[in-house]
């Protein structure tokens, strides 16, 4: 009997770098099964720009399907945010190129998305991916509004890529019952556990700023004990609850605010920041005008992507050519606030691909639009499950 063989091509979201992604795919290739990664940058990111972008990634996934045709075996495609732009540009590439062979492949084919933008169109469309940007420019770290005005979310993606040992075991249940309009949590959902992982608290080697997290983690423990501690009635809790939401939302914004400088480490895998200008030095002029113009098309060809809804007309497509729905698979970040779970039904519903949708989510628990990625196991674990059901 033959061995199972999985290849994971995955496009990340906005910014991420290949250097970001090394912990990911180490991450990947250790679930069973897997024979292959194959992970793409961000068009908007620090790295080089890539002539001929969008058909290389695309020549990539049809040389992976060539690969698995003669192993009979399965590709999964993974989109995470902003990959909703890229992705439609390179599978259009491909299916002008070989569209028969395409369509053969996608009895084997998987797709895995995890707050993918480009799932609605038209006017709706336009203002939900506004709305969720503004909702993120406050919620993500290291993004612009963050260091001034962050959202308890971006404190809560502290608490899991800057994770502290010394928190109290039932922040994540207190987390769901303070802020039940930030979670996506819902009953019957498939659950992935959110798991401690420690790696990123030293990059803080200020001494001041670990005392601080230090003080304001002891204040949460403080809440997280109350709000998890049984009451005699159901009043008496809301009422505590209602009391305890405005400390522990502050404390939370404190610790984004004081950890926003140190974000930007560990989204590249702990190493540091290397920046735009460095990406040329052997270039001539005319060559990095030529590279510059073509980053500016494709940059501009994936919001044209994101905002037409393409990813989710190209979903609705596929399955009248044949894939199934339950193909479509949807990893969901507990306090995702670009793509929310009743954005995401509304998408599905709009392009008639939400047969049987609960089913085929499975919620991240604690997790933000994008704390998972730098810690690269959440992910893999997620894709092991998913595995165990196809």
């Amino acid at each position: 009997m033959n061995e199972r063989s999985v290849a994971i091509h995955f496009l990340p979201g906005i910014g991420t770098t290949h250097q970001g992604l090394d912990g990911l795919k180490k991450h990947l290739e250790t679930v069973p099964d897997v024979t292959k990664v194959v992970m793409e940058n961000s068009v908007l990111s620090s790295d080089p720009t890539t002539p001929n972008r969008f058909p290389s990634m695309g020549d990539r996934i049809l040389a992976t399907y060539h690969e698995q045709e003669q192993k009979q075996g399965t590709t999964v495609i993974g989109l995470h945010s902003g990959a909703g732009g890229e992705f439609p540009p390179v599978w259009n590439y491909m299916m002008k190129k070989d569209p028969e062979f395409i369509r053969r492949q996608l009895i084997n084919t998987y797709f895995v998305n995890i707050g993918v933008a480009g799932l609605r169109n038209g006017i709706d469309g336009f203002f939900t991916t506004f709305a969720g940007l503004s909702r993120i420019t406050r919620s993500q770290l290291s993004t612009p509004l963050v260091h001034r005005f962050p959202t308890e979310v971006a404190g809560i993606e502290t608490l899991n890529i800057f994770d502290n040992p010394n928190l109290h075991p039932n922040t994540t249940e207190a987390l769901r019952k303070l802020f039940p309009d930030r979670s996506n949590y819902r009953e019957g959902l498939s659950t992935l556990p959110y798991q401690s992982d420690y790696r990123y608290l030293a990059l803080i080697q200020d001494e001041n700023a670990q005392q601080k997290i230090t003080e304001i983690d002891k204040q949460i423990n403080d809440i997280v004990d109350e709000t998890t501690s049984t009451t005699p009635n159901q009043e008496h809790q809301e009422e505590r609850k209602n009391l305890l939401k405005d400390p522990i939302r502050d404390l939370l914004k404190m610790r984004a605010k004081l950890l926003n400088p140190y974000s930007e480490k560990a989204w590249q895998g702990g190493n540091k920041y290397q920046s735009f200008e460095t990406d040329f030095p052997q270039t001539s002029r005319q060559t990095r005008l030529t590279l510059a113009c073509q980053a500016v098309t494709d940059q501009l060809a994936g919001l044209k992507a994101i905002l037409w809804g393409e990813t989710g007309q190209i979903y609705s497509q596929l399955i009248k050519d044949g894939l199934p729905s339950s193909h479509i698979r949807f990893l969901v970040p507990e306090y995702d606030t670009f793509v929310p779970l009743k954005d995401l039904e509304k998408a599905c519903q709009r392009w008639q691909i939400g047969d049987n949708l609960q089913d085929r989510i499975i919620l991240m628990e604690r997790h933000t639009h994008s704390s998972w990625s730098p810690l690269g196991k959440p992910f893999a674990q997620a894709i092991h499950l998913i595995l165990e059901t196809i």
